[in-house]
């Protein structure tokens, strides 16, 4: 029955996929908190809340240099490397629900405050005839509209189903959407509803707990071509970055020191399928790390740090800082 109810979340939620393309519509924020307060920092485990119980929670990050891309620079008339997203600070709200002893609901409620580099563009008024359009702006209309100093980005629902749980193993299938409500037009969201399948499986013995998770995102394409060449109205302009459908894959291990403190690591990654010919393939994998406080029975702080680790990748934040706080009561 568990089994049967998430094939048609599943195949409910694949409608909201769409197929169209769209510049620039990348989120740029690879950290996303776990939808409830049983995770591991953003790793899923398959616990879920009794039937009508609830908990809350709030993240705080920061990355830094989220976003390059390789663009052409008129200094040197070839592409570099450039950083497009200079600063990123991450607000996370969420909020979860037992719909019934195996079943639960949870929402994610993200903002963001950033900075953008140079390589992002200026824009220029056509009233204004002294100033020049440069980097996105550039082969774009005439506005005087700069890119936003903070904004909303990509909410996420999710329906998560406990399938079995013995002996401290424990297995469960997550559905998640994501709401377009990400400006698309400037790194903070998609061009249309994502749809995320996961498969979750946990390991709890003692103070000792390790998640793993195994999923897909399933989205519409995006295609990021390079301004210059957009700007100049060549026939082919150069492919910066292609993104589309990805398989998502993620692990993760906390230690409970003591009834105050423990200690938490996890390592996720992303992996583009289905890319057009001669699309780079933008593979993600970033490290986090932290102390986990636990001042009462339902509290739990979150505080640490990471990186990612693929150098190549365009999505990869040189370091990234994180503190967050979950209050979910305990299962009765």
């Amino acid at each position: 029955m568990h089994v049967r109810n998430c094939l048609l979340v599943v195949q409910a939620a694949l409608l909201f996929s769409g197929r169209a393309e769209a510049q620039r519509a990348v989120d740029a924020e690879l950290f996303h908190p776990a939808m409830d307060g049983f995770g591991i920092l953003s790793v899923e485990r398959a616990e879920t809340s009794p039937k009508w119980d609830f908990g809350f929670g709030f993240f705080f990050n920061y990355a830094h240099n989220p976003l390059r891309l390789s663009l052409y620079d008129d200094t040197i008339a070839k592409a570099r490397t450039q950083t497009v997203m200079t600063r990123q600070f991450g607000f996370d709200f969420g909020a979860h629900l037992g719909l019934t002893s195996w079943l639960e609901a949870a929402v994610d409620i993200p903002l963001s405050a950033q900075t953008y580099g140079d390589a992002y563009g200026h824009p220029a008024s056509a009233a204004d005839t002294s100033a020049t359009r440069t980097g996105f702006y550039a082969g774009e209309p005439y506005t005087n509209v700069s890119p936003p100093d903070a904004a909303p980005l990509d909410s996420r629902l999710s329906l998560k189903a406990r399938l079995f749980r013995k002996r401290g193993f424990a297995v469960a299938a997550q559905a998640l959407v994501t709401l377009p409500f990400g400006d698309e037009a400037a790194f903070l969201g998609s061009n249309g509803f994502s749809f995320s399948p996961l498969l979750v499986g946990d390991f709890t013995h003692g103070g000792l707990r390790l998640a793993v998770n195994f999923g897909a995102v399933v989205r519409a394409s995006t295609r990021i071509l390079d301004p210059h060449d957009v700007a100049a109205n060549l026939t082919s302009p150069r492919l910066v970055l292609e993104l589309g459908h990805e398989i998502s894959w993620a692990a993760a291990i906390a230690y409970r020191f003591s009834r105050f403190v423990g200690a938490a690591a996890e390592i996720t990654g992303l992996t583009p399928v289905g890319l057009s010919s001669g699309a780079r393939a933008d593979h993600t994998a970033d490290v986090l790390g932290g102390l986990q406080i636990f001042p009462g029975h339902d509290l739990a702080i979150s505080v640490g740090g990471g990186a990612g680790v693929i150098v190549s990748a365009a999505r990869r934040d040189l370091f990234r800082t994180f503190a967050g706080i979950t209050w979910t009561p305990e299962s009765r």
